[in-house]
This record gives structure tokens, C-alpha cells and sequence, in this order.
């Protein structure tokens, strides 16, 4: 969505804000890429002991 409004509009947002299913190591690589501030609370599933 953000690339298409890029496109259409010519305009990049300098700030993101979203709830924590965008708070992914690809989401936030993905933006801070495109020199976009990500402010979302990070998925850390770092305690979990089942794999994922």
C-alpha cells in the first residue's frame, strides 16, 4: 500500500504507526529501507520455547 500511494501521490511517509502484528524483523526492515520511522511495539517472541 505504501508503495502505491508512492507511486500515485509522489509522497513517502516519514512515519508509520501500528499495533504489533507489523512489528515483524521483515516489517521493520521493509521500512527502515525505505528511511521510514517505524513506530510499532515489536513481536518479541523471544521467551517462547516452542520453535517459533
Amino acid at each position: 500500500m505504501l508503495d502505491r500511494f508512492k507511486d500515485r501521490f509522489a509522497l513517502q511517509p516519514e512515519r508509520l504507526i501500528a499495533d504489533t502484528a507489523y512489528g515483524t524483523g521483515p516489517m521493520l526492515r521493509w521500512l527502515v529501507e525505505r528511511k521510514i520511522a517505524p513506530h510499532i511495539p515489536v513481536f518479541d517472541k523471544s521467551g517462547r520455547s516452542d520453535g517459533t
